[in-house]
């Protein structure tokens, strides 16, 4: 699929460094979530895609991880080579905080992230107010993004952006296609033990930032 020029997005997950246990279960460690801290996606029959996992933000006009933003690293799926240098960059810059509780040799999430808090939705008559890295948030939020890029290259006769990470971590430090966020962590649900801190440069809070258009569009040469 990532060959056919299909992004494939997948949300970080609510639960901070929690993954996906209840508030009412105590962690001493910190947990993965399966399958965005997996490097592809399986969709049946048999096709599979390298995936984009996004996290959330909140707070404006100057915006700073979400709590519940998921984050972390896979104790079973190896890091990607495109994620090596900005992983070794946090985890010099990590020192001993959480030693031993980011796998530095594991598949690293999320990748990027978007604004996830207060969104206004309607489910059947009901008007909501929504917050999360699914549903209506952050990981819609960054599809329509780069359905829209994909929209306007198509239009301009140029290939559509596919497989995002590669490009995304060779090109977010030097032209800063991603606006970088720094501030909050992501606590566990559990007893708000204390997460990871977003930090310049990607950061497993908040990955390698949320989306500048104006500049992804120039980076795809728009």
């Amino acid at each position: 699929l990532g060959a056919r020029g299909v992004s494939l997005l997948y949300a970080s997950g609510d639960g901070g460094v929690s993954g996906n246990q209840a508030s009412s279960n105590f962690r001493t460690e910190f947990v993965s979530v399966f399958p965005t801290s997996c490097p592809y996606f399986v969709l049946l029959p048999l096709t599979s895609s390298d995936v984009t996992t996004v996290g959330a933000t909140t707070e404006q006009p100057t915006e700073i991880g979400a709590s519940f933003s998921g984050g972390g690293s896979s104790n079973c799926f190896a890091q990607s080579a495109y994620q090596s240098a900005a992983i070794a960059s946090y985890l010099s810059a990590l020192g001993s905080n959480s030693s031993g509780l980011l796998n530095a040799t594991g598949r690293a999430y999320p990748d990027v992230s978007a604004y996830g808090t207060r969104y206004d939705i309607k489910s059947s008559a009901v008007s909501l107010i929504v917050s999360g890295t699914s549903c209506s948030t952050s990981t819609p939020t960054f599809a329509v993004i780069v359905t829209l890029l994909n929209d306007q290259l198509l239009s301009a006769g140029k290939s559509i952006l596919g497989f995002l990470n590669p490009r995304l971590c060779s090109t977010a430090a030097g032209m800063g296609v991603l606006n970088d966020v720094v501030g909050e962590n992501n606590l566990a649900c559990s007893g708000g033990t204390t997460g990871f801190y977003a930090a310049q440069g990607w950061d497993p809070v908040t990955g390698l930032g949320t989306p500048n258009f104006a500049i992804l569009a120039s980076a795809a040469g728009l």
